[in-house]
């Protein structure tokens, strides 16, 4: 009897370990995980059953077979205070990969096989680079790259590469950037909050065709890479109020406002 039991508790460890594999769902859509959804969704009844013991377990494999690995995010007070790691923790986690990088650099080369086959699947060819600034402009078709890594249906390159740009400008000044110099620096870069121009294109497997630059900053704060927020005394007297003003620049020079 004992025996049994032990078993029937380490097959219950195991199917709710397999049941965190919703981590990788949260990954394809670009959400985080939340303590709260693992302790519903996946603990469920079985609430008895220790945290600590189903997250370590549904580590190990997402280690041994996808490559990747839980990670908390920092919580925004943790980062405000760098020497109190305690404070860090959000109890919201997103996925990561762990891959050695050497395995990742024979994954990004081009296998001559590959970028063969990859031809005969698709229609694309390099004539269809000519429509890179005509009409078709905001539909930009996936690209074989012949390599393990399929660039051309997994992330888009071009947004990618922006989000980069953005997230490096802004770690490069101490993690903070007032909006009116990050929009002054890409203005450089040509990447204008122009109306009717949308610079952020993505290929055809995306569900946007296109976004305006003010869209994909908005876009990038739903999606938790950055976080845009009022100082100065206009915030210190709305502080508390609840919902943040959403304005035009005109309005936050206007009216004095400054934004970060």
């Amino acid at each position: 009897m004992d025996v049994d039991s032990g078993d029937n508790g380490d097959s219950d460890l195991g199917r709710k370990a397999n049941d965190l594999s919703l981590a990788l769902f949260c990954e394809h859509k670009r959400t985080p995980l939340r303590r709260d959804d693992i302790t519903k969704k996946v603990l469920g009844a079985n609430a008895s059953l220790a945290f600590n013991g189903v997250f370590l377990a549904a580590q190990e494999k997402l280690r041994k077979v996808f490559g990747r690995e839980l990670v908390e995010i920092p919580s925004r007070a943790g980062l405000d205070q760098d020497n109190n790691t305690n404070a860090l923790g959000s109890k919201t986690y997103t996925l990561r990969s762990c891959l050695h990088p050497f395995i990742v650099e024979q994954a990004a080369l081009t296998d001559e096989q590959i970028l063969e086959q990859e031809h005969a699947d698709t229609s694309f060819d390099d004539s269809d680079d000519e429509d890179d600034n005509g009409a078709d402009d905001d539909e930009r078709r996936p690209r074989p790259y012949g390599s393990l890594i399929s660039w051309s249906t997994t992330d888009q390159l071009g947004p990618l590469g922006i989000l980069y740009v953005i997230l490096a400008l802004i770690i490069v000044s101490g993690r903070v950037r007032t909006d009116v110099d990050l929009r002054t620096q890409l203005k450089r870069l040509r990447l204008l909050s122009t109306a009717g121009r949308s610079p952020v294109h993505f290929t055809t497997s995306s569900t946007h065709r296109s976004m305006s630059l003010d869209a994909y900053l908005t876009h990038l704060q739903q999606k938790g890479f950055a976080d845009r927020q009022q100082v100065g005394d206009h915030a210190a007297k709305k502080k508390g109020a609840g919902k943040r003003i959403r304005a035009t620049q005109a309005e936050d020079v206007e009216e004095g406002r400054t934004w970060e």
